[in-house]
């Protein structure tokens, strides 16, 4: 491809710069503009859409920008990229888009919504699918997870105190659009409330 060869004529810096945004990118799954760590990288991506898209396309990835949320994304269509979520990972991933879809209308583009752990035990206790709250294991599992795959922050140490603040991010409403929003809670109303994820 001519993009491919345009690589191959770059400056050692810009060699380095594209090196270090393509592993960002596939080792963190999203390149996000409005946080401080991924800025610079979100920019040289931009900057160089059509190299970074053809080298991803040789690997059989592909370059998704979501240009409202300013994400970037390398998506692979290979089910071996595909999460599948248990029951309870499912619940916390459908109440942690539920609160950004609420929090982020009381917010400028420019923040971030921020939850607490006891909002989502909250949430989980008013679904009332599961005849038990939301353990602390299971929640930390949920929670790592989650911020593993950039959808969520979560602060240094104790992670499960109730008063603990989560960072949701952006990407929360890439992974789960209103429309996938709405068939979840229709999977939870025929109890099939497993789901999959784009891992990538």
């Amino acid at each position: 491809m001519e993009e491919l060869l345009l690589i191959k004529d770059y400056s050692p810096k810009t060699r380095e710069e594209f090196t270090r945004a393509v592993n960002k990118l596939l080792a963190q799954n999203f390149v996000i503009r409005d946080l401080e760590e991924d800025r610079k990288d979100y920019y040289f991506i931009y900057q160089h859409e059509k190299e970074v898209r053809a080298f991803l396309e040789l690997a059989g990835w592909e370059l998704v920008h979501f240009a409202p949320q300013r994400i970037y994304q390398a998506a692979s269509g290979s089910d071996f990229n595909k999460l599948r979520l248990n029951l309870v990972e499912s619940l916390v991933l459908l109440i942690l888009r539920t609160l950004y879809e609420e929090k982020r209308r009381e917010l400028t583009l420019a923040e971030n919504p921020l939850v607490t752990v006891f909002d989502i035990q909250e949430r989980f206790r008013e679904l009332g699918i599961k005849d038990k709250p939301l353990d602390k294991k299971s929640l930390r599992e949920c929670l790592s997870l989650f911020s593993r795959y950039r959808l969520i922050i979560l602060p240094d140490g104790a992670q499960t105190f109730p008063e603990t603040r989560i960072v949701l991010l952006p990407t929360l409403a890439v992974v789960l659009t209103d429309k996938d929003l709405r068939a979840y809670l229709e999977s939870l109303k025929s109890g099939d409330a497993e789901g999959e994820a784009d891992e990538s």
